[in-house]
């Protein structure tokens, strides 16, 4: 049986809130943004921690707004290395080549859950409830309008939150700031704590000479690991992001193809998916979508073809074994292959149509009394993945068997 493959999910991350009690309501307003700028150039040290083992990478951070970033960095004697990232879609080029990848680079995705979200509470829908005192500073209580279980607490001179409770438990607190001589009015560095999805650690903020803040360090612990970055030569109103037009395209092509494929225009998943893999031919899950498409048209040598290649990028892919074994169980051609590589799948996940087609394979092969226990064994593996039209092929698959079954047993006696 043919199994598509599950669409890509895509997830966006925000920052945890907060809960405190009944709140008088008020007119929504907004408060002004305390970052100062949309695009910056810093050193960077990346450290990370697990036990006794140490990792640690120096390099030149760069961001444009919201989500374009690119790092340049050197280990040991090896040659520059260039990361560049738009959203999830990353590119690095290393020695003149360049590889893809689709699940963010982990000092860009830092930035976006631990940086970002806080830089952008003055475009929520915030309440105003009235004026307190956190920490010895002046800061105005809000809730968020669509949740009023959301409360803020947001420093009156810098717009910097303070404080963010979810509940009784502080998501997020003030735990120190300085100020310089010179600058006794305004805080040069803020300290805030983080404390949520079982990570703890800290953020520092730092009061720039060119009147702005900047992070200055991250730090966030996780069971034995710990995770430092710090910056430093901050430079703001400029980047070294570069083009990233072509990150751009494939994210677009990629979810213009998954929105074709699952609402079965395939002519548009067949233009997308080719455009993804003339600029990465080693994107995995395009061939999955062209082989799917393919054998859905009656494309047999279509649908051959984009599984063979998967495997050749992926010898031990369960799906891509799977569906190319059932390509050509359906043709009864390589019979001997097909069930070999219906073997390695199940081998890997007892899957009901990864069984489905193990068990067809064993039917061709004569191999009726195997057939019968895995097709069977296929029905009670069934769940809410499997469609009804995989249902009915499996139940189809096993009377065919039975109905052999009982002709053989008829001619025996």
């Amino acid at each position: 049986m043919i199994t598509k493959m599950t669409p890509r999910r895509l997830f966006l991350i925000a920052v945890a809130v907060l809960c405190l009690g009944l709140i008088t309501p008020a007119a929504a307003q907004s408060i002004e943004p305390w970052l100062h700028f949309d695009r910056a150039i810093a050193d960077v040290t990346w450290v990370t921690e697990h036990g006794e083992h140490r990792d640690e990478l120096q390099g030149t951070f760069s961001w444009r707004a919201p989500d374009e970033f690119s790092l340049a960095y050197q280990m040991g004697n090896l040659s520059m290395r260039r990361v560049r990232a738009y959203r999830n879609f990353t590119m690095t080029q290393y020695q003149g080549q360049t590889s893809y990848g689709y699940s963010g680079f982990p000092l860009f995705s830092i930035w976006q859950q631990f940086f970002w979200p806080l830089t952008q509470i003055h475009a929520e829908p915030l309440v105003y409830v009235g004026q307190e005192r956190v920490a010895h500073r002046e800061v105005r209580r809000y809730y968020l309008e669509t949740d009023p279980q959301k409360v803020y607490w947001i420093d009156q001179q810098t717009n910097i939150p303070l404080l963010i409770m979810e509940g009784q438990q502080a998501v997020l607190s003030v735990s120190n700031y300085r100020f310089d001589s010179g600058a006794a009015n305004r805080p040069r560095f803020l300290e805030l704590d983080y404390d949520y999805g079982g990570i703890t650690g800290k953020l520092t903020l730092w009061w720039g000479d060119f009147g702005a803040w900047v992070p200055n360090e991250i730090v966030l612990k996780q069971g034995q690991n710990t995770t430092t970055v710090s910056f430093s030569n901050w430079e703001v109103n400029t980047d070294q992001v570069g083009d990233l037009s072509v990150l751009k395209t494939l994210e677009w092509e990629i979810r213009l193809g998954e929105a074709a494929h699952n609402v079965g225009q395939w002519k548009d998943v067949l233009t997308s998916f080719k455009k993804v893999l003339s600029i990465d031919p080693y994107y995995l899950p395009a061939y999955f979508y062209l082989g799917h498409t393919y054998y859905t048209q009656g494309n047999y040598l279509g649908a051959v073809e984009n599984y063979q290649q998967a495997l050749m990028l992926d010898p031990n892919n369960a799906l891509a074994l799977n569906n190319l074994a059932y390509a050509y169980l359906e043709r009864r051609v390589n019979l001997v292959q097909a069930v070999q590589m219906a073997e390695q799948a199940v081998a890997q996940e007892r899957k009901a149509t990864y069984l489905d087609t193990l068990g067809y394979g064993y039917y061709l092969q004569g191999r009726l009394e195997e057939a019968r226990k895995i097709l069977e064994e296929a029905l009670v593996r069934i769940d809410e993945t499997i469609t009804a039209a995989n249902v009915d092929e499996i139940k189809l698959h096993l009377e065919m068997v039975y109905h052999a079954m009982e002709k053989e047993g008829a001619a025996k006696s």
